[in-house]
């Protein structure tokens, strides 16, 4: 199925496919692994966040480790955790303690980082419960966004935003921005209109310029990304639309526009010379986009 490359083929198969996840599941408790690179292996060509999850009402009792499970069923269990059906399960205490459990007592990978922060910012979704705070720094070690995780989706909710500006940690904050901040999908409206808001109270003044410029620099791939159009997004999501791309470069070219306004009355409220490395700091003020170069003193409002 991996082999014939047709996402629609292999998502059309989904109820087998959760049929192969119940039977990995198996595989890792009897202490046989070789299946679960098959797996993920699968769920990534379907191109579906979650192909599994409609037919997996319960986590199987097999994908549950104990305080005495080996590191080796841990992984499993987190690696086959962002395939759970956490819509329904992100309220059990029990199921999320172990999970929780089980992040602090294996090693880092890039794979495990990017499981991890799915599952987190789906049950962060979902959830009324407090994750321990330092569940959350999580977000500061996954680097990649993979095309088909509904990131955007999940970790732009409104639960989700309130629960990281509560942890009070802006380098938190900025790594969980730039992880929801994605070419692949638009952000939850209301979570959207929130972070215009949070922008502007939580990354003002100068000292925040380090976190300004990072986020305006993905904000700036973002866009270089959707402007490139509607099929070269495809060859990595194929379900994506003219709509989506629509909505997101209305939503990342006001993120961008906000963070531009802030960063100019921060450093025009500092002592030294404002440099202007693109009018687009300039126009956007005033509504308009172009390209140069410049180095002015600007009078402060």
């Amino acid at each position: 199925m991996v082999e014939t490359n047709d996402p629609a083929s292999i998502y059309s198969k989904r109820k087998a496919i959760a049929a192969f996840f119940l039977y990995t599941v198996q595989q890792g408790k009897d202490g046989e692994h070789e299946m679960l690179d098959m797996f993920l292996q699968l769920a990534k060509a379907s191109k579906q966040p979650n192909p599994t999850q409609a037919h997996i009402e319960q986590p199987p009792a097999a994908v549950l480790p104990n305080g005495e499970s080996p590191v080796s069923t841990k992984t499993v269990f987190i690696l086959l955790s962002p395939h759970l059906p956490w819509e329904q399960l992100a309220n059990n205490h029990d199921l999320v303690q172990l999970w929780t459990s089980a992040i602090s007592a294996v090693p880092y990978t890039d794979e495990i980082a990017q499981s991890v922060v799915s599952t987190l910012l789906q049950i962060a979704d979902h959830t009324s419960l407090q994750l321990p705070v330092d569940t959350w720094s999580w977000l500061n070690k996954c680097l990649l966004v993979p095309p088909v995780c509904k990131y955007c989706q999940w970790g732009s909710s409104q639960s989700a935003l309130q629960i990281i500006l509560g942890l009070g940690d802006i380098e938190t904050l900025t790594s969980h921005l730039s992880l929801v901040w994605s070419e692949w999908c638009y952000l939850d409206e209301e979570g959207y209109n929130k972070m215009v808001v949070l922008i502007r109270e939580e990354f003002s003044g100068i000292r925040m310029e380090g976190h300004r410029k990072r986020l305006l620099q993905h904000l700036g791939y973002i866009l270089g990304q959707l402007d490139q159009g509607l099929e070269h997004l495809q060859q990595q999501k194929p379900d994506i639309d003219g709509d989506d791309i629509w909505m997101m470069k209305r939503q990342y070219r006001r993120l961008k526009e906000v963070f531009l306004e802030v960063d100019w009355k921060a450093t025009c409220k500092s002592p030294k010379l404002l440099i202007l490395q693109s009018t687009e700091l300039l126009w956007t003020v005033a509504g308009h986009h172009a390209n140069f170069m410049c180095a002015i003193p600007l009078p402060c409002p």
